[in-house]
């Protein structure tokens, strides 16, 4: 006799899934690691120690080398001309340090050209400008553009007058580059700089150039304090 025999597989049962926190109490308890773990590290979740080594040096230690150390352009994008530009936050000579662009002993050299007054436009400040020898004629004769090596340096108190060196809170310098350096705004260079320790707070036009584009301004080679 010939049976007839069905070839349809039988059913399995389900298997049972177990949450992954069984597992790993399991696995404590038999003294096995967990699955994707070590056996010095039963829970399995620590990634590996330098994962992300490649990727910290990227963003971190050396994320801020285009402030650093680059030059910007006329819109602050870095570049490594080694020349730092008007509106960069570098420095472009690689040491990290910006210095400042007007000289340590600049009351010794440099002639007051604009007494001391209250400047709406610089906030609590009381200030006074300082022209060094390129530039003290033809700043007093509204020349433009101003030459080549022009520093005008702008003190900026928060006493009530501009006497006592130890209300001295910032200066705000110009130094007048040669052609190239930024011909977009009259190739000057524009410094924020910290009192007492001359820290270089910003090496931009970027807090500047909003006031000094103006047209009364222009017409005095971007002064806008007249004498």
């Amino acid at each position: 006799m010939i049976h007839a025999y069905s070839l349809n597989p039988v059913p399995r049962r389900p298997q049972r899934t177990l949450w992954p926190g069984v597992v790993v109490l399991l696995a404590a308890l038999s003294g096995c690691p967990a699955p994707g773990g070590s056996g010095s590290n039963p829970n399995g979740n620590a990634p590996p120690a330098n994962q992300n080594s490649s990727q910290g040096n990227d963003n971190g230690d050396n994320g801020n080398e285009s402030v650093a150390n680059a030059n910007g352009d006329a819109n602050g994008n870095g570049n490594a001309n080694g020349n730092p530009n008007a509106n960069g936050a570098g420095n472009g000579n690689g040491s990290g340090a910006v210095e400042a662009v007007f000289p340590d002993n600049y009351r010794e050299t440099f002639t007051e050209v604009r007494d001391c007054r209250m400047s709406i436009e610089h906030g609590p400040f009381m200030i006074r400008v300082l022209a060094n020898d390129i530039a003290l004629q033809p700043y007093l004769n509204n020349e433009n553009p101003l030459p080549v090596g022009s520093v005008l340096v702008k003190e900026e108190f928060l006493g009530t007058d501009c006497s006592n060196l130890a209300e001295l809170a910032q200066w705000r310098v110009m130094r007048k580059e040669p052609p190239g350096f930024d011909p977009e705004d009259g190739d000057w260079h524009w410094q924020l700089v910290l009192a007492p320790a001359r820290t270089v707070a910003d090496n931009s036009k970027r807090t500047c150039i909003g006031c000094h584009s103006l047209s009364e301004c222009l017409e005095r080679d971007y002064q806008c304090t007249e004498p």
